[in-house]
């Protein structure tokens, strides 16, 4: 897949400004921004359309017009600011006209965001939605109540799908699109305008809000054009077939590190040298983020080194009650054996890891009975704590008495946050840790705000030291043998983790509020337990596994380990607090997230290598 760098080739935009909403509350930005930002692009070749204060009939004329437009290719970029909302998983936008008294209205009288996704027919297709705010509707509509947006399910091919605020939280007007149109025109990838956006908005925003972003094999596209000047010294190979990794090797000999070598990149299919400007310059933004207080890895030796330090500086134990770290005892952190030796799986189901005609072997691993605490993760990162799901979040997610707050699973944590929380807790115990990112060898120095918020390529390329006994995230595997209680669970793809009665067992949309209000999440270990003895597994928050997702295949395997290429992003398992039952079931694998995503449905439970 090249990248795409022809000023000649086709550029077509559609803006749907909605503001004047009849029977919603009139927002004062939408049209501004969309005629600010329509004329940024037209400064770089585009063919803009306008749309204001469309109803759904001219929003659907619209995109069908679109279409047309984009059939022969070219770059497709639609922007949409408005009132949008999420019923039932399913993201709406809402026409200036709609009248939807409550949710059963509301697939009759507003835009399903599929309908946007199908009209994309551009080489390179961006959707970018500034409409991830406060649900309009009546709070009391059971569904229709939820914040933000969803994830978007239907991906068009080769698209980038934007969202002003991660999926699930709200945004705040006129930050994010003046924030891109400032940017929009520079000679830079669009992929990182939108990193360098995204950091914009978060420290503008005091780091409440952060853009979502969504990507479908899209290519290496620059809008307004490359500035060669900035790389015109760069070494080049004559040879188009020479391997990445002695491109990445050859252009990182240059710079001052040169005795560390990129970690080889993964097979796929975009242009090789696209693909290394970007690795390149995320390695620079990295050593340059973190030359602060930490240096340029030299080797897996120096891991080593902290791991003596660190047994000499901390007295760490683990017990059948739990963790205890300096002589302080952590509850809800007890630990179970899944497996105690090698085991090979046959498969037997139709949904899941274990299907039939597929056999999968295990190593022995121990995984937690609990999800992570945000007592835990807030005493291993340094009394950082992102939950929103939290004492002192007195708008919403406050627990009524004697639920105790610090019991509950931390969320609102990325990949990054979780393989950062791995590491560190490893090094607390004593044990060797598992993951290692290039340019970070001081792993118990680190600071939180060391941690990428937005797609960092650096941090993408984590390596996970399989041998090691630290702690680590599981796989999608070794999540759902866990979950469905081993063996017996393999083919029984409606239940839940522990019952088939999921009141039972998980917290979730049906009972996660206290009156008519949510609440979010509950305290780990207050519904039933599996077979394993674990708690949550369906409900509470989704748990980050190690895959990106992939297809499941008919074969035999041995300790699976996902896709090699981020197609779609993290798997996360087990439903949350906000999902449906269908998203609790053990088997469900239908959710998988990019790196940087974060919400307070999301968060992590441990595994590490069993004796």
């Amino acid at each position: 897949m090249a990248a795409v760098l022809a000023n000649a080739e086709a550029r077509n935009a559609l803006l749907i400004a909605n503001s004047k909403y009849k029977n919603f509350s009139s927002l004062s930005q939408p049209i501004s921004e969309a005629h600010n930002f329509g004329a940024a692009l037209e400064q770089i070749g585009f063919d803009v359309t306008i749309v204001e204060n469309a109803t759904k009939e001219d929003m659907q004329i619209a995109l069908m017009t679109f279409k047309k437009k984009t059939a022969d290719g070219g770059i497709a970029l639609l922007h949409y600011g408005g009132h949008a909302v999420q019923v039932g998983g399913k993201n709406y936008l809402l026409p200036v006209d709609a009248d939807i008294p409550n949710e059963e209205y509301v697939d009759i009288r507003a835009l399903n965001a599929d309908e946007v996704m199908i009209s994309m027919k551009g080489d390179s297709n961006i959707i970018i939605l500034d409409a991830c705010r406060n649900n309009p509707l009546s709070a009391g509509s059971s569904r229709a109540s939820t914040r933000g947006l969803q994830p978007v399910g239907s991906k068009p091919k080769k698209s980038i799908i934007i969202y002003a605020a991660e999926p699930g939280n709200v945004a705040q007007d006129g930050v994010f699109t003046p924030i891109l149109t400032k940017r929009i025109t520079e000679q830079k990838s669009f992929n990182e305008i939108f990193n360098e956006v995204s950091q914009d908005v978060y420290d503008k925003t005091n780091g409440t809000q952060t853009p979502g972003c969504y990507v479908q094999l899209f290519p290496t596209t620059y809008l307004a054009g490359r500035n060669y000047a900035e790389t015109e010294n760069d070494a080049r190979s004559s040879n188009e077939e020479e391997s990445r990794h002695k491109r990445a090797e050859h252009r990182n000999n240059e710079s001052k590190h040169a005795s560390h070598n990129l970690p080889k990149l993964p097979k796929s299919d975009i242009d090789p040298e696209a693909a290394l400007d970007i690795v390149i310059n995320s390695v620079r933004q990295s050593q340059e983020r973190l030359k602060s207080s930490t240096k340029v890895v030299s080797s897996r030796e120096m891991q080593d080194k902290t791991i003596t330090k660190s047994k000499e500086k901390h007295k760490a134990s683990m017990t059948g009650s739990g963790l205890t770290i300096d002589g302080r005892k952590f509850k809800w952190t007890a630990e179970t054996a899944i497996l105690k030796k090698q085991t090979k799986i046959k498969g037997d189901g139709n949904s899941g890891v274990f299907i039939k005609k597929r056999d999968v072997t295990l190593s022995p691993y121990i995984m937690g009975q609990y999800e992570v605490t945000q007592e835990l993760f807030e005493f291993v990162m340094d009394e950082e704590n992102p939950s929103l799901c939290r004492a002192d979040n007195q708008s919403m997610y406050r627990m009524p008495a004697p639920n105790k707050e610090m019991y509950r699973p931390v969320e609102n944590i990325n990949f990054y946050h979780a393989i950062a929380f791995c590491n560190k807790l490893s090094l607390l115990m004593g044990y060797k840790p598992c993951y290692y990112v290039y340019g970070i060898e001081d792993w118990e120095n680190l600071e939180f705000d060391q941690i990428p918020l937005v797609d960092d390529e650096v941090w993408d390329a984590v390596w996970c030291d399989w041998s090691a006994d630290g702690y680590r995230l599981p796989t999608e595997a070794e999540w759902e043998f866990a979950a469905i209680g081993g063996e017996k669970g393999i083919g029984q793809s409606g239940t839940f983790a522990g019952d088939d009665v999921l009141d039972r067992v998980g917290w979730w949309n049906g009972n996660a509020r206290v009156g008519a209000k949510f609440v979010g999440t509950r305290m780990v270990g207050k519904k039933a337990k599996n077979d394993f003895g674990l708690f949550d597994m369906s409900g509470n928050v989704s748990e980050w596994c190690w895959d990106y997702y992939g297809t499941i295949d008919k074969e035999t395997v041995t300790d699976p380990r996902g896709a090699e290429i981020a197609d779609r992003g993290h798997i996360v398992r087990g439903g949350s607090w906000e999902s449906y039952e269908d998203d609790c079931r053990a088997m469900n694998r239908s959710r998988s997230y990019r790196a940087q995503y974060r919400a307070n449905t999301v968060g992590l439970r441990l595994v590490r290598k069993g004796r």
